[in-house]
């Protein structure tokens, strides 16, 4: 190879950098082995340079010499571009290379070009917890997070399963798990969402590939790591934060059919209140059903409850026109409808956990039963109380869930636990003093509560053997106060 040949090169060399944009020249930066390059650049040019001097000072290089000393030209050359090459595609970070990344991660944000970052991010999941708290930090950038959710990739929630980072960051995993879940929610698909529909509804044709699933199974759907991490924080906020907007009033106050579908696509699939409910809902049943005595604040489904409440309209033109579901016929309607279904729902689970088949006996109520008791009770006293927000006949159906359970734990827990062995006389003493005993609470001498629950319970359905057994009862537990 002639000189003429290698400035060529060195020329071509200094082109292709000059047309790069500033992300790939950082990223180069980072991973291109500059001194073995400039080296490799300076052995090249003097060797190149040895026919020129051998001229200038008389000495004879055989034509063999001069072909061995270009192939050693060509070869070193060809050996730095393919090594160069290498590094740049392992990309691989090291403590070293540390400070340069983060001044790379300002470029990208600076550029607002993130797909060089997504494919550093994607060969070195296994030693970004070695980063520093700063780096850390910089890489859950929403910004960051957002272009690798859109390009498909769920890295950034891989990396909060990891103990070694989120013991590296500390008190700032709140941070990250914020930017997570904020972008998640937002996604027009994840596989959160998916999860979410298949259980609840909202999208036929939603799908989830086995490792997503397994990623959602170790994040939301793991009471340990929903716990830990505070996963239920960003959540509550979120869908507080929409509601509180306001934007969705006019809307969520209006015909509910479609939002309620479970065919086609509805609304709800992407609606930030239902997934931030729906995902705090699996978390507490899986901590039920493995039997978590944590507080997993449960009171969020009441700052739910509350917002959506607060914002809903009772129109009667709506809420009594013919075409809507005459259940629930708004979508905050529905999302009221589904908080109340939910208490219920867990409220059972909790029974039928404590159960034991095999000896006919009950465990006691714990701390998630206690707080869902306690919370379903704020839950049925503000929605009694509530004036013009919904129709008279959907606030008395959510009253008599409430109701209905604490007759069937009292007078009837066959309803509950089921036939399989039991009786329906099977002693839920303490679950029945808990339910009455936190709704009492809610209650005051001559109050607008103790009036709707007193005209709720006379007309129950005595049809139902154990509102026959205990509507004499719980009218007088509801009267004595």
């Amino acid at each position: 190879m002639s000189s003429g040949l290698v400035l060529a090169l060195f020329a071509i060399i200094i082109a292709g950098y000059g047309i790069l944009n500033q992300v790939q020249k950082a990223s180069l930066g980072i991973f291109l082995p500059w001194k073995i390059f400039i080296s490799a650049i300076v052995i090249i040019f003097s060797l190149s340079l040895i026919p020129y001097f051998a001229v200038s000072y008389g000495w004879n290089i055989s034509l063999q010499d001069r072909n061995i000393l270009e192939s050693w030209i060509f070869i070193i050359s060809i050996g730095v571009w393919v090594l160069s090459i290498i590094k740049y595609d392992q990309a691989r970070l090291y403590l070293k290379k540390q400070y340069k990344f983060s001044n790379f991660l300002e470029v990208c944000l600076r550029e607002n070009l993130f797909d060089e970052f997504n494919r550093i991010i994607q060969k070195n999941q296994d030693v970004i917890y070695k980063l520093s708290q700063d780096t850390i930090q910089k890489m859950f950038n929403r910004r960051f997070v957002r272009s690798l959710f859109q390009s498909g990739s769920w890295i950034p929630l891989q990396l909060l399963t990891d103990e070694r980072l989120i013991e590296k960051v500390g008190y700032l995993r709140h941070n990250l798990i914020d930017a997570v879940i904020r972008e998640i929610l937002k996604l027009e698909e994840s596989p959160l969402q998916s999860v979410v529909v298949r259980k609840f509804g909202g999208n036929e044709s939603c799908y989830i590939s086995e490792q997503e699933e397994r990623l959602i199974e170790n994040t939301f759907q793991n009471p340990d790591w929903y716990f830990n991490i505070n996963a239920h924080y960003p959540l509550v906020i979120s869908a507080v934060e929409e509601i509180a907007s306001g934007r969705l009033d006019e809307m969520y106050n209006g015909n509910g059919r479609l939002y309620e579908s479970w065919q086609g696509i509805s609304p709800r699939y992407r609606c930030i209140i239902f997934l931030s409910l729906k995902t705090h809902v699996m978390a507490i049943e899986n901590a039920i059903e493995e039997r978590k005595e944590e507080d997993f604040y449960i009171s969020d489904l009441l700052d739910i409850f509350r917002n959506i409440l607060k914002h809903s309209r009772y129109n009667k033109q709506i809420w009594e026109d013919k075409k809507v579901n005459y259940e629930h016929p708004t979508p905050f309607a529905s999302l009221i409808y589904e908080i109340a279904n939910d208490f219920r729902n867990l409220s059972e689970k909790c029974v039928n956990v404590a159960f034991d088949r095999s000896n006919n006996i009950i465990e006691p109520p714990g701390i998630i039963a206690k707080d869902l008791a306690a919370i379903w009770s704020f839950c049925i006293s503000m929605i009694a109380q509530s004036r013009g927000n919904v129709g008279e006949q959907f606030r008395n159906t959510i009253i008599e869930g409430y109701l209905n359970f604490i007759l069937q734990v009292a007078f009837g827990a066959s309803e509950i636990l089921g036939h399989i062995g039991i009786g329906s006389d099977i002693n839920l003493s303490e679950w029945k003093e808990l339910y009455i005993g936190q709704l009492r609470k809610r209650l005051y001498n001559g109050d607008d509560v103790s009036t709707v629950l007193l005209g709720i319970i006379d007309n129950l359905d005595i049809g139902k053997q154990y509102v026959r057994r205990g509507r004499d009862w719980i009218r007088k537990e509801i009267a004595r106060n």
